[in-house]
């Protein structure tokens, strides 16, 4: 096959050839359509690299401080893209005062860890079992109500209307294999080594009855027993956030 004038290759030339046979009205969709392609990519990438941009602009968190929240925010995504290049770091662990949106974070947080990858899996502990239903419900929202994350991964969205897909006991993507849901809540301290995940949740884990009945101790072992085992080792991150009980502490 010739090459067009000013075609360097075959299969550029086979291209250029193409491109001439469409219709106007074709070559505008096709370009229109790259262009969407591209931009959906472009957004893709930002929402997995700026947890800031996503809360507040995509999820509409608007109760988030620029002055607080977002330095915070900038530090979880360096230590991600940290532990992307390889670089060892395991765990994560914030202490945020009572009220300063620490759940609200790190549902943002989960959300984002679907956008990246699918298939990934976690687990959200709280110390009153419901808090954590509540947190894995609030995150399966987004990607069933939320029309602009819906367009960044329309492929894995599940059905606005499905109302089993987000139950109480969790949520699961297609992308997810095997038997494990995509992710689960469960009270700090029950048992639930039944599945492995990627990533757990420790969310205000320590009550006040642990510390006045003197229960840390049996917390202790639940953690290495439950949780180290639940959050797949050598791979698996556990990212812990905590209250102060004292605004003197």
């Amino acid at each position: 096959m010739r090459s067009e004038p000013g075609c360097r290759s075959t299969s550029s030339a086979r291209f250029y050839v193409l491109l001439k046979c469409i219709e106007p009205t074709g070559m505008a969709n096709l370009v229109g359509l790259a262009l969407k392609e591209q931009e959906q990519r472009r957004l893709l990438k930002r929402a997995s690299t700026d947890l800031w941009w996503l809360a507040t602009e995509v999820c509409e968190r608007t109760l988030l401080s620029p002055e607080f929240h977002r330095p915070m925010m900038d530090d979880m995504d360096f230590k991600r893209k940290r532990r992307a290049a390889g670089k060892y770091l395991k765990n994560e662990g914030e202490m945020w005062g009572r009220d300063y949106y620490k759940t609200t974070v790190r549902e943002v947080q989960a959300v984002q860890d679907f956008l990246i990858d699918p298939a990934t899996t976690a687990t959200w502990w709280h110390a009153i079992e419901d808090k954590a239903k509540d947190a894995v419900s609030n995150v399966g929202r987004y990607f069933q109500e939320n029309a602009f994350i819906r367009r960044l991964r329309p492929e894995m969205m599940p059905a606005k209307q499905d109302k089993r897909w987000n139950s109480g006991t969790g949520f699961k993507f297609a992308a997810c294999k095997g038997r494990d849901p995509s992710m689960r809540g469960y009270g700090a301290g029950s048992e639930s080594t039944g599945g492995h995940s990627h990533y757990g949740f420790l969310d205000d884990i320590i009550g006040l009855n642990d510390i006045e009945d003197s229960l840390m101790p049996k917390k202790k072992r639940w953690y290495g027993q439950t949780v180290r085992n639940v959050v797949r080792t050598g791979i698996g991150v556990i990212r812990m956030t905590g209250t102060h009980w004292d605004v003197a502490d």
